[in-house]
């Protein structure tokens, strides 16, 4: 940290990549330790999905090195969806949520008609086209 004419303190880190540039910033230390972060994750993910039979079936394959790749493709294939079902679980909650508030706005604003206000599941079977009119 530097203290700066103003007297507040700054990351010399965050000015010198700015004065430094792009391309110098990806060859700093601070980058190439976010690099070797970045691998440590998905080593340890590698390791989450080793298995013992692993080893007896290596000793068998030609191109291990194609196996090696094959297999870091379909597990970050694997955590992809994971964390989009994840995503989606969460859009999913917030849409039933925001549903249900709409149906009692809307209960609320036709409570003097003679139309009965539909539940939140109603409302979703007539949207996907499953339900009455």
């Amino acid at each position: 940290m530097e203290r700066t004419n103003t007297g507040t303190w700054k990351s010399k880190r965050i000015s010198d990549m700015k004065m430094l540039g792009a391309e110098a910033w990806t060859n700093s230390a601070p980058c190439r330790l976010l690099r070797v972060m970045w691998i440590e994750t998905e080593e340890r993910a590698l390791v989450q999905f080793w298995l013992p039979r692993d080893a007896e079936y290596l000793q068998g394959v030609l191109d291990v090195d194609l196996h090696h790749t094959l297999r870091s493709y379909f597990v970050q294939g694997a955590m992809v969806e994971t964390e989009l079902y994840r995503q989606m679980d969460l859009v999913w909650t917030a849409y039933l949520k925001l549903l249900g508030e709409v149906t009692s706005l809307r209960a609320g604003r036709e409570a003097g008609s003679e139309r009965v206000a539909e539940t939140p599941a109603q409302v979703l079977l007539r949207l996907m086209g499953l339900g009455g009119s």
